[in-house]
């Protein structure tokens, strides 16, 4: 199952008018739970990580890292397959997770699930 993250780059300089820039960002994530369950702990994780000031790596041609103090996270959907589409829109950008990240999510997971 592959989820596509939306974000929004903050503005840094609230005197320059800045375009507010858009980014997707694909995460491919391997597990037999329902895909809501699934979208709703990485969003979780997301804020978790971003209140920490934690970044993560991402590969766009070479490995790059997101400040998440620096995004405003947008939305988190569930797609079954990645396509020309969906290439076009993350330019190709997929986040790459360390193991502890994924258990983390999978932790989310069953948190949300016992709820």
């Amino acid at each position: 199952m592959y989820l596509l993250i939306k974000v929004r780059k903050k503005k840094n300089n609230q005197q320059r008018v800045q375009k507010q820039r858009t980014s997707f960002y694909l995460l491919n994530i391997k597990t037999k739970a329902k895909p809501e369950a699934i979208r709703q702990a990485v969003m979780d994780w997301l804020e978790e990580r971003k209140e920490g000031q934690h970044r993560i790596s991402y590969i766009q041609q070479h490995h790059h890292t997101l400040q998440l103090r620096d995004v405003d996270i947008l939305s988190v959907r569930t797609i079954l397959s990645v396509g020309p589409h969906e290439i076009q829109m993350s330019q190709g950008k997929r986040l790459k997770l360390k193991p502890n990240h994924y258990q983390a999510i999978e932790q989310k997971v069953s948190e949300n699930t016992e709820v």
